[in-house]
């Protein structure tokens, strides 16, 4: 037994049993929450404490009132609060005793009391709304120690928002506080109220100090909701067209199409290129995606693909004034041309009167009917400028356009006639049938021309104006200077007004200083001129007021619509607004309301550019900017009256070669068209626009640079209009810099090394280079010139300009150097003994004295000829010769069997010195009995060039180990060969028949041999015999049992068998044999 079971044995026996009982009560840890607060500087900042734990009989205090004060609000749920509230800045303790316990434990918080320093707003880099939505912004400020006020300090604060712009405004939804600007909390929204993007959003807190604190300035983007262009589109089955969206935000979204039928239209999710497959309709999704994934916005688009059921021709009401000229072209029932016209080939175009019509299709308008066009209006000069024009199909990759879907018609005389279209359509669809028949289509029309009144003298003195517009100032001011300088009180004596309107009035026009205003009437007025200074008065002008029914792209000198630009072209194409019969508008004003598109919006960039301002015509334009290669349809129409629309198809892919030209005075280049596409004969002028700078022969294109500066180079043709910057530099510095790595010529980079060089001018500035492309105009050589070749280079698409050197190989320098016959090597500079070189790359301008130099050191490398992978010695040939080429004075060499072999160099110091040096070692193995192998180790430590030649010598020594080897081998594939055949053909003749299995359903009890065994459930199992014993596991039978004389007949067969009973002598299977 335990001492203790002893102990408590003997207390037990004595009966002395001591006992006492002590009620404690077990509290949390007295804990304060939060442990340090942060109040604001106001007298009326308060944060709340809650103290946890302890036994709720509490005291507490403040060790510095100053501060702040603390007060004890009523106790809840045996929780204590307490309020701090701020009385001056600075630092206390707040102490809490708890009383309530036997040994009083106390905790304590910190109670900062202290000015704003810095205030924030929380918001991405990249903020963005939707129009008419809301943002929420919330704020952060804190003290000069880097603590933040809690939320509830904000309201004490003087903190105002600053907006700058009316893209954002201040919303107090949500029931925020807001006092003008200023917001009594730490979060304020923002509702977009227009369309953009303000930078300049912050806000500013008054702090004690006084000195006011500003947040970093704030960028929130507010865009327009997100829609897909064109609001509709039907396509022809093969036929292309590039969608795009417009809205959202601007920055920070990834834009995906997907369609929601790809059998009918696919389309490319990020390019936007629609493609029409089959005959159905289609969705066009487009989804705008946030950077890290998330769904932004989304639009749709509704997309009809199928095969027009027949072709109209638009001629826009079918009349026309004599002289006056008009686009026609085919569409369908319910598709434009963008639906087709990159699928039909093979216009032919008729008219039924040529005397009433005219009609100018591309391929036969140059010769006859242009110059009648352009005599009346222009001169005969410009009209040459463009002729030229021939071809009427635009390849593109593998596929043609047939650019004679539109043709310009010419009122002759009065009458009425027929004008025809035909073609031939070859959709692409995967259904059957549709792409491998083509489609015939046949429009038709008529045209009335009308006559002008017989007495129609106000024709030409009569202005058209659309309704609704308010004119240019097209009413001017004498400019007589003998005139103003009598009269130089009046400084406006002529004045202008309706005639029969004392007003300024009559009808639907009225004047408004110079300009002239119309209303929604067409109406025909004439404005009367009065000089007060003469007293004459005159009719000045006569206004009749028209719709706009038609419009043509160009004037009378480009009837065409083609035309090729090259990439990052920038051109305007004039648009002539006329009325029903043809005329033009005189000033078009702010009354039109052009709407463009385009089929491919990733190969042009179209909008409506302003008001042309011409001498004679006051037509609206739309700009194109080219972006990349390829061919381009854009269809101008006026808004809400698609039928008043006209086409002109861009070929993108000319330019001028060379591009951005870098030139120096003194030079010349030849500039050529590249990547012409529709014209390969195309004949136009060339022209700089400073010829002070550079000059160009107009036929040509050669041009000199004369003088320093700048000139843009262009090209004018028929239908091709291109240009090219350029510049003519005067180099008066070259630099070239020397790599930091050293030179060597073993092994060097593949790229050769780069002697970056820069070009500077008078002023010391940099110049960049002078020259681009294949050929620059600058030149690099290296000295000594055998020691290999320099050549110029520029990095792609950087303005960094090099001399690139390619050193020679050693055995190209050595070979090189023997052959200097008539300069003998002592003449010249091959290096030192080590094979270190100085080397100088030169930099010079063609045509020049301008060069730069440089000096690098190279030092040379070396080759082993006739180097094989290894060296064989034996004892009849222990020698060998191994010659080194190139810096061979530096070469060292190194092996390890000094013992049995020796290296020594044969050839003297003379022939190693150099980078051109040669060496001849001689290899030598002593008598040795046993064969070796080793390794030669030649290294040029300048370099750290190493060449190992593994070295093996043969003592020849018989080996006999091989022989009885292959003795063995040959005895064991002798017994393979023979005697394992012998023993598979045995084996297959001895094989037995196999006897069907036997199941009888009952055995008697007296074969002695047969054992029976009982199911569990009564049932008889299988039989197993003594014959079973001896054969393969029995295969079950469906087939009944046979009879008992068949049974017994077969058991006393088996029992007369010979050897049956034998088993020691028994060879074979009695049950397999036969």
């Amino acid at each position: 037994p335990s001492v203790y079971a002893i102990a408590h044995d003997i207390l037990r026996e004595r009966e002395l049993f001591l006992s006492d009982a002590v009620q404690l009560q077990l509290v949390e840890n007295l804990r304060i929450e939060p442990e340090s607060v942060l109040l604001y500087f106001h007298l009326d900042a308060k944060a709340n404490l809650v103290i946890l734990g302890g036994t709720g009989n509490l005291e507490f205090h403040i060790n510095d009132s100053k501060v702040a004060t603390a007060i004890q609000q009523p106790v809840s749920s045996h929780v204590v609060h307490l309020t701090v509230a701020a009385r001056g800045m600075g630092t206390a303790m707040l102490t809490v005793q708890d009383i309530g316990l036997a040994t009083p434990v106390s905790t304590s918080a910190v109670v900062c009391v202290a000015d704003v320093a810095w205030v924030r707003m929380l918001l991405p880099d990249e903020s963005s709304i939707p129009l008419h939505s809301t943002l929420t912004v919330n704020l952060i400020a804190g003290d000069s120690m880097g603590n933040v006020f809690e939320d509830s300090q904000f309201e004490f604060m003087n903190v105002w928002v600053h907006l700058q712009d009316e893209i954002l405004e201040l919303s107090n939804e949500s029931g925020l506080k807001l006092a003008g600007s200023r917001i009594l909390g730490s979060r304020f929204i923002l509702r977009g109220s227009s369309v953009g993007v303000t930078n300049n959003l912050y806000v500013s807190v008054l702090p004690n100090s006084g000195r006011e604190i500003l947040s970093e300035l704030g960028r929130v983007e507010v865009y327009a909701p997100l829609s897909i262009h064109p609001s509709e589109l039907a396509l022809a089955p093969g036929a292309k067209y590039v969608v795009w969206v417009h809205g959202g935000p601007s920055t920070g979204i990834t834009i995906l199409f997907l369609s929601s039928n790809e059998t009918v239209a696919s389309i490319d999710g990020v390019a936007g290129l629609l493609v029409a497959n089959d005959v159905g309709n289609s969705r066009v999704i487009s989804q705008a995606y946030s950077q890290s994934g998330g769904l932004v916005c989304q639009a749709s688009l509704e997309v009809r693909v199928s095969i027009p059921r027949s072709m109209l021709l638009n001629v826009r009401g079918g009349h026309l004034g004599i002289q006056q000229e008009m686009s026609i072209f085919p569409v369908g029932t319910d598709e434009d041309l963008f639906a087709f016209f990159e699928l039909c080939v093979d216009y032919k175009w008729v008219v039924g009167d040529e005397q009433v019509l005219s009609l100018q299709p591309l391929d036969d308008f140059m010769v006859d009917s242009f110059s009648g066009i352009c005599a009346d209006d222009r001169r005969e000069a410009d009209c040459e400028t463009w002729m030229g024009l021939s071809k009427s199909k635009i390849h593109e990759r593998d596929s043609a356009i047939d650019a004679r879907f539109s043709a310009r018609v010419v009122g002759r005389a009065s009458g009425r006639t027929d004008v025809t279209v035909s073609f031939t359509c070859h959709f692409q669809s995967n259904s059957k049938g549709i792409a491998s028949n083509p489609v015939f289509y046949k429009a038709s029309d008529t045209i009335w021309v009308l006559p002008d009144p017989p007495l129609a003298l106000g024709i030409p003195t009569t202005w058209l104006l659309p309704p609704n517009v308010l004119s240019s100032t097209v009413l001017p001011q004498p400019t007589d200077s003998s005139l103003e300088a009598a009269s130089p009180v009046t400084k406006r004596h002529i004045t202008y007004s309706m005639m029969h309107g004392g007003s300024g009035e009559i009808g639907g026009i009225r004047l408004d200083g110079g300009r002239i205003k119309t209303s929604e009437r067409n109406d025909l007025a004439c404005i009367q001129a009065t000089d007060h200074r003469t007293g004459r008065s005159e009719i000045a002008v006569c206004i009749r007021v028209a719709d706009v029914a038609q419009m043509t792209i160009g004037e009378k000198c480009f009837p065409f619509h083609t035309y090729e630009l090259s990439v990052g072209t920038h051109h305007l194409f004039n648009v002539v607004l006329r009325d029903r019969l043809g005329t033009p508008f005189y000033d078009v004003g702010s009354a039109s309301q052009l709407v463009v598109a385009t089929n491919r919006a990733d190969v042009v960039y179209v909008k409506v550019s302003n008001v042309d301002g011409q001498s004679h015509s006051r037509n609206a334009s739309i700009s194109v900017q080219t972006l990349r290669q390829g061919v381009a349809l854009i269809k101008i129409s006026e808004k809400g009256i698609p039928l008043v629309s006209d086409y002109v198809l861009v070929v993108v892919g000319a330019f001028i070669s060379p591009k951005n030209s870098i030139f120096h005075i003194g030079g010349r280049v030849n500039f050529s068209i590249v990547g012409k596409g529709i014209l390969l004969n195309e004949y136009g002028q060339w022209s700089s626009s400073n010829e002070d700078v550079m000059k160009v022969v107009q036929d040509t294109g050669e041009a000199f640079a004369v003088g320093a500066g700048k000139t843009v180079i262009h090209f004018n043709g028929s239908r091709l209009v291109t240009h090219t910057p350029a510049t003519v530099i005067r180099v008066a510095a070259i630099s070239i810099k020397s790599p930091s790595e050293i030179l060597t010529n073993v092994p060097y980079p593949d790229k050769g090394y780069l002697f970056p060089v820069r070009f500077r001018d008078s002023e010391g500035h940099d110049v960049g280079s002078i020259g681009t492309g294949k050929e620059l105009s600058y030149n690099c050589r290296v000295v000594p010139s055998y020691i290999g070749r320099c050549a110029p280079w520029q990095e792609h698409g950087r303005d960094m300009f090099y001399c690139v050197f390619f050193p020679y190989s050693p055995e190209r320098l050595f070979w090189t150097l023997q052959r200097q016959v008539e300069a003998p090597v002592s003449s010249l500079n091959v290096g030192d003994a080590k094979g270190f070189l100085s080397i100088s790359v030169i930099a010079e301008v063609l045509g020049t004295a301008d060069m730069g130099t440089v000096d690098a050191s190279f030092v040379g490398g070396f080759s082993v000829l006739d180097v094989k992978d290894e060296l064989h010695i034996s004892p009849s040939a222990n020698r060998s010769l191994l010659t080194v080429v190139g810096s061979a004075g530096g070469v060292e060499v190194s092996w390890l069997r000094k013992d049995s072999m020796n290296v020594k160099r044969i050839s003297s110091e003379n022939d190693a010195f150099g980078v051109g040096g040669h060496a001849v070692y001689e290899v030598t193995v002593f008598h040795e009995e046993r064969p070796f192998a080793d390794k030669l180790v030649f290294s040029l430590p300048s370099t750290g060039q190493q060449v190992q030649i593994n070295v093996k010598y043969d003592a020849g020594q018989p080996e006999t180990a091989p022989l009885f080897g292959q003795i063995v081998t040959a005895v064991v594939m002798t017994i393979v060969v023979i005697i394992v055949p012998l023993i598979i053909c045995a084996r297959l003749l001895d094989l037995p028949r196999p006897l069907r299995a036997q199941r009888e359903p009952q055995m008697t009890s007296m074969m002695s041999d047969v054992g029976n065994e009982i199911l569990p459930d009564g049932s008889p199992s299988r039989t197993i015999s003594a014959l079973d014993a001896v054969q393969t596991p029995p295969r079950l039978s469906s087939s009944r049992s046979p009879p008992q004389p068949y049974t017994d007949y077969v058991s006393r067969t088996i029992e007369k068998t010979p050897y049956f009973r034998g088993e020691r002598f028994q060879r074979f299977d009695p049950s397999r044999t036969y």
